[in-house]
């Protein structure tokens, strides 16, 4: 009884996943909408690729930035900032990947050197009141001009404006310059000191320690 109670089982399993079969789906040909990462870059490779990549990024900020008021739009200023943060993601995560697997010591150190470039580019970015500005005027254009924006393109201008204002732009000079130096050192240095000692396996550090030691060694040479 229970061997006919199996088999029964097994036929109505059959019947209900048949149609799911790959074998039976008259599937129409896939294609990637772009090509896999190539892992074939050497150390000079990757620091180039990383300067091109950031000066490339910061004339796309002047322009932006260089915009009249009556010039700043969604399409001029918000969607082109967008475009460009997902370029810079798509390019570099395969380069700072580099630091964690590759057999090379050169090929890992360069990787470090341009993930540092990156995060300085970062601060610099993060930091750039005309840009924010800019984004603000764009914001205020498309309310005024009562533009319709479908969901995830009011979410992305919510969440600019709220980068912004967390980062301080919207802050005096001063309390600006203030918070730089804070992130830099408790989010920035020791995040980056974190992850290179441990793609590295090293011991136990006192990551803020290394951190204060190391800001206060680059103000000397300043």
């Amino acid at each position: 009884m229970l061997d006919t109670y199996a088999r029964n089982a097994s036929k109505s399993l059959q019947i209900l996943f048949y149609p799911l079969s790959y074998t039976n789906l008259a599937l129409p040909a896939l294609k990637s909408p772009q090509p896999p990462p190539s892992w074939t870059h050497t150390s000079e490779a990757v620091l180039s690729i990383t300067k091109d990549t950031i000066e490339k990024t910061r004339k796309l900020h002047d322009h932006v930035a260089a915009l009249l008021p009556s010039e700043r739009s969604y399409e001029s200023v918000i969607l082109p900032l967008a475009d460009s943060e997902a370029e810079v993601d798509t390019v570099m995560e395969p380069l700072s990947f580099y630091q964690n697997v590759s057999p090379s010591k050169e090929l890992r150190d360069a990787s470090n050197e341009a993930e540092v470039l990156l995060r300085d580019f970062s601060v610099e970015a993060s930091m750039r009141v005309d840009v924010f500005d800019a984004i603000k005027g764009a914001a205020e254009s498309v309310e005024k001009s009562g533009k319709q924006l479908s969901p995830e393109e009011k979410r992305l201008v919510e969440k600019m404006l709220l980068d912004g204002k967390r980062a301080g732009l919207d802050l005096p000079e001063e309390k600006r310059n203030e918070l730089t130096e804070v992130c830099d050192l408790f989010y920035l240095e020791c995040g980056f000191m974190f992850k290179t000692f441990f793609s590295r396996g090293s011991s136990r550090r006192n990551f803020l320690k290394l951190a204060w030691n190391s800001r206060k060694t680059s103000t000397r040479k300043m």
